[in-house]
């Protein structure tokens, strides 16, 4: 299972390899294929929502591009994928977007862990990879390292990891030491799912016994664990940013009308195809309205539509420079205050310290002084 980032779409993968893609709001289902021959073990739409990736037990990953499953002219045509990835020879069991580049459809690096791999977390900014085991450990893999010229010394400057060829492949190995070392985490539970947040700096952990692990990714310190779904098994973990439309009026105080936070409406999803219902059904992509810089030059440049003029302004503005001059004369009677009163204790504490070394108690030394 996998919901598009927007909230807006889901899609599903069978055993017998066939993929179905409904809208959440409708329930409408759009489209309907066989992706592969064998089950479908995992599915990911791309951060942009642009397209739909798929993996199966066959070994196959394919994309499909989402504007053509949603195209009613296309409605009854077999999709066919952008592309296909055939490199691997192993049953697919987790997708992470970023290691082939699609624009090009060329393999960009290959890693080998030391353990099976059953499921992977990519940064949003695509700098850092984890990848995590069944039997609990995590490693974390940097896309990116600090170059070295010929002469195997460092140049400051930082690098990608790519431009490797097919045949070639970057190690990962248990028995590094150092900084190596820290980046690989062991939770001692089966791992089933594993996501990063938007800014790329907390890392959460879904295992086998529904307890959900929070990590700092600079760190790799456990900030908190989540056992709201302990005895069950975390099998879907997801993290997006809160929709506009999920943005309602709330108050502190009475309740009222505008205190009911609008909720994204989701319906049952429908069994079969309707093509009466897909036509008569209008999808509005998810487009910023246009940007009007007059909008902009008129709210931050121009005069208000209060009407207030030159003069009036120039009144407030110097009323508040009388206030400031207020203050300031107000702060430095209470420094001077506040000095005052320090000397006067520091003196009366020096005062009785020379009566004490002089024998005599603070109050005689008074009188006499007075006398």
């Amino acid at each position: 299972m996998a919901i598009e980032s927007s909230g807006r779409y889901f899609a599903g993968g069978t055993p017998t390899g066939r993929i179905y893609l409904w809208e959440m709001s409708s329930g409408i289902l759009f489209s309907t294929f066989e992706a592969h021959y064998r089950r479908v073990n995992v599915l990911r739409f791309t951060t942009d929502g642009i397209a739909l990736i798929s993996g199966s037990e066959d070994s196959g990953v394919s994309v499909w591009v989402m504007a053509h499953l949603l195209d009613n002219d296309k409605q009854h045509e077999m999709p066919t994928p952008y592309c296909s990835l055939a490199d691997h020879t192993l049953p697919i069991t987790d997708i992470a977007c970023g290691l082939w580049d699609m624009g090009t459809r060329t393999l960009l690096i290959t890693f080998l862990f030391p353990r099976p791999i059953n499921v992977v977390a990519l940064d949003p900014a695509e700098r850092v990879l984890f990848a995590a085991s069944p039997d609990g450990f995590i490693h974390q893999v940097n896309l990116f390292r600090e170059r070295h010229d010929r002469a195997s010394k460092s140049t400051g400057a930082i690098e990608a990891l790519s431009g490797f060829g097919p045949d070639d492949a970057t190690r990962i190995d248990d028995n590094e030491q150092g900084f190596q070392l820290k980046r690989l985490i062991n939770i001692e539970h089966e791992i089933l799912s594993m996501t990063l947040s938007m800014t790329g700096s907390i890392l959460l952990i879904g295992t086998a016994t529904g307890q959900v692990h929070i990590y700092d990714v600079a760190s790799h310190q456990l900030l908190k664990t989540v056992n709201t779904h302990q005895g069950f098994r975390a099998t879907h973990l997801s993290t997006f940013i809160k929709p506009s439309d999920l943005t309602g009026h709330v108050t502190i105080g009475s309740a009222s009308h505008l205190d009911t936070i609008p909720l994204y409406p989701i319906t049952s999803f429908h069994r079969i195809r309707d093509a009466t219902a897909r036509t008569a059904h209008e999808i509005v992509p998810d487009t910023l309205p246009p940007y009007n810089l007059e909008i902009d030059h008129d709210c931050l440049i121009t005069q208000s539509s209060t009407g207030v003029s030159g003069q009036a302004l120039q009144a407030r503005v110097a009323g508040l420079e009388a206030e400031v001059e207020n203050l300031t004369q107000n702060l430095s009677k209470a420094i001077g205050l506040n000095d005052s009163m320090w000397e006067s204790v520091v003196s009366t504490v020096l005062g009785s310290d020379e009566a004490l070394e002089n024998g005599l108690p603070h109050s005689a030394k008074r009188s006499k002084a007075r006398s």
